[in-house]
């Protein structure tokens, strides 16, 4: 219907909305997935985006958690409840389908695409922070429930992985002023992870961490066996 390029933009709008809308609610959420569903059925070209789904094994992996939801509606014994469960996991469903038969993003767009989510995380927690700090109507007796727009546990994992994330462009950006504003944000996220004792964020990011030492280590490790065997060659 429109250029491929229009298509193209609309399809980041979208994806950048649902990034960040994500940090807001289930509003926020919603409409950029419609948005990004009506832009993929009218761009059309359904055959060359099922030749980009058939070979990928993500795309199967996915839509089999939605399969395994499915088969265990011919055990429930609360077909409402199921129902909603299943209309609650669409997005395992629909959001594969609509990603892995698009054109993958660049470098570039997907730089764009988490500078965004880095952004929308530390908003959302700047927000929560007030209301934690009682600058807002709502009363706040858990530290933990100040986290307004979902579960503190969800939140913390989002926390997380921006944080994973900063630190990865902290260290790949060689712009001062980038690694200054990344730097800032990510003590910002550990100081409000702390303020709002969300352990599971501190849990996370020691896992990951020392699963990424390790990998370090190991790659130091290949290293210097490479050259010991160089050298004795």
């Amino acid at each position: 219907m429109f250029p491929a390029i229009w298509h193209r933009y609309i399809f980041l709008f979208g994806i950048i909305g649902l990034a960040s809308g994500m940090m807001f609610g289930t509003v926020p959420t919603s409409i950029p997935q419609i948005i990004i569903a009506v832009n993929w059925l009218l761009e059309k070209d359904f055959r060359l985006k099922w030749l980009r789904l058939k070979p990928n094994p993500f795309f199967w992996i996915l839509i089999s958690f939605f399969a395994l939801h499915i088969i265990g509606m011919l055990y429930t014994s609360n077909i409402t409840r199921g129902l909603d469960d299943l209309r609650n996991k669409a997005p395992l469903l629909v959001l594969p389908i609509l990603f892995f038969s698009t054109v993958p993003l660049t470098q570039k767009e997907l730089k764009l695409l988490f500078h965004f989510f880095f952004l929308s995380v530390v908003v959302s927690s700047v927000y929560c922070f007030l209301v934690y700090a009682g600058f807002t109507p709502k009363t706040v007796i858990d530290a933990r429930q100040a986290s307004v727009f979902m579960s503190h546990i969800r939140f913390s994992l989002f926390i997380a992985f921006a944080i994973i994330g900063l630190i990865y462009f902290l260290y790949k950006e060689p712009k001062w002023y980038y690694k200054l504003a990344y730097s800032l944000f990510t003590c910002w996220l550990f100081f409000f992870l702390y303020k709002l004792e969300l352990a599971t964020g501190f849990v996370c990011l020691l896992v990951v961490g020392f699963l990424l030492l390790i990998k370090l280590i190991l790659l130091k490790l290949n290293k210097r066996f490479v050259l010991m065997i160089f050298a004795s060659s």
